[in-house]
């Protein structure tokens, strides 16, 4: 009830782990390229991190919308574009 979601789509965001902040990299969707069971899902991918923190709690501060959630021809074209996306996402967290 006291929680917000963004519509479907690319996001850079900031991440609050315990007392730290993390840039990274939010996907909120069906991921439409690969899954077929379109079921919605919130993936985040943090920046130079890389503990393992499943079933962590984390608040993320959205900070910019980079793009549409699309469904891409094939896999390379959607690896190419999360390569942009996070490029992307790096520049607007560094401004």
């Amino acid at each position: 009830e006291d929680k917000i979601r963004p519509a479907d789509g690319v996001y850079a965001v900031l991440c609050q782990l315990k007392n730290k902040i993390f840039k990274g990299i939010m996907n909120i969707g069906i991921k439409p390229s690969i899954d077929i069971d379109n079921k919605k899902t919130i993936e985040v991918h943090l920046f130079d991190f890389d503990n393992d923190i499943y079933d962590k709690l984390l608040k993320i501060e959205v900070v910019s919308k980079i793009r549409n959630e699309i469904k891409f021809p094939t896999l390379e074209k959607l690896k190419h574009q999360i390569t942009k996306d996070i490029k992307k996402a790096k520049e607007i967290l560094t401004n």
